[in-house]
């Protein structure tokens, strides 16, 4: 049996499918069928070229197609190695302890003892998120209907959902790592004009991929060019896309149907400046590269931050 899919809102014809989980007699009474989707075989032969059919009052009709569709594209990262090549790595306290402090306002020390707890704590959430994702494919904890038993779910989200939420999570926590890095690189360079201003001009990832940010050697550092090591992966453009996807965007909210049966994955949608009518990114990444691309970005910034300490000396 044939099942033919149209848009909700709008009726107009979107794709056709083979359904043999159907009961014939059932879904030619319109029971049991999935919102926005009819057994009726829609008269796609009949249309011309700038015609589509549309489902209203139970019955196809031929329209002229005049809709608007969104246009997207999907996104996938590559670390640039098999995902298999992944392990956790247990970070060094002491490769955050060599920037200058903030007279007055904040101890370098602190900052890097905060770096080095948040790459732990974005192994021990990686290892937890491996172990829900699991236990979602043998079927606990699927649930997202609120219990009509008052106050049940006060501490029980949907495993599902407390999964998605915890791997947004781990890219807010890289996110906060390497904004702080960015912060620790502009002290490092331009230490003598913050004892003055009191202002760094380097604030986030985001600062760095700014137009208004030209030239820096701070940009260098962090994204690197002939001198320093480059992110040849094009790991911190896309953390930060899809960063902003999960801050800005209310598609995002689509994701959380989204889940991959072999591995888990970071899922989103960025929506730059809310337009909907530009091109709108699809993320979708085996959180296994992620992982490794993180790895290799920290420790990338922390080998150029040295190149730069020892050609400054």
């Amino acid at each position: 049996m044939q099942l033919h899919h149209y848009d909700p809102y709008y009726k107009f014809y979107l794709y056709s499918e083979d359904s043999n989980d159907m009961h014939k007699e059932k879904a030619e009474k319109g029971l049991e069928i999935p919102f926005g989707s009819t057994i009726k075989k829609p008269p796609l032969e009949q249309c011309k070229d700038d015609e589509i059919p549309i489902f209203e009052n139970n019955q196809w009709k031929i329209v002229k197609d005049g809709f608007w569709r969104p246009t997207w594209i999907e996104i996938n990262y590559d670390a640039g190695r098999k995902m298999n090549t992944f392990v956790f790595l247990e970070p060094n306290i002491y490769d955050f302890m060599h920037y200058p402090s903030m007279p007055q306002l904040c101890s370098s020390a602190l900052v890097g003892t905060r770096i080095y707890q948040s790459l732990i704590v974005i192994n021990k959430k990686f290892s937890q998120c491996i172990e829900m994702h699991r236990s979602i494919f043998q079927g606990n904890g699927n649930n997202i209907l609120f219990s009509p038993i008052k106050e049940s779910n006060i501490f029980e989200p949907s495993l599902i959902y407390e999964f998605k939420t915890e791997m947004e999570t781990i890219i807010f926590i890289m996110r906060r790592v390497l904004d702080s890095l960015v912060q620790l690189t502009d002290l490092m360079v331009n230490f003598a004009s913050f004892e003055k201003t009191k202002k760094l001009s380097c604030e986030s990832i985001g600062s760095i991929f700014s137009p208004k940010l030209k030239s820096s050697i701070i940009k260098d550092i962090i994204i690197g060019n002939d001198i320093y090591e480059k992110d040849r992966t094009k790991f911190l453009e896309i953390l930060n896309n899809l960063f902003n996807g999960y801050k800005h965007s209310l598609m995002h909210d689509e994701s959380f149907n989204q889940i991959e049966v072999k591995f888990p994955t970071f899922v989103g949608f960025l929506v730059k400046y809310a337009n909907h009518k530009e091109m709108i990114q699809y993320h979708n990444h085996n959180a296994y590269h992620i992982m490794m691309g993180f790895q290799d970005c920290v420790g990338r910034i922390l080998r150029n931050q040295n190149l730069y300490r020892k050609l400054k000396n």
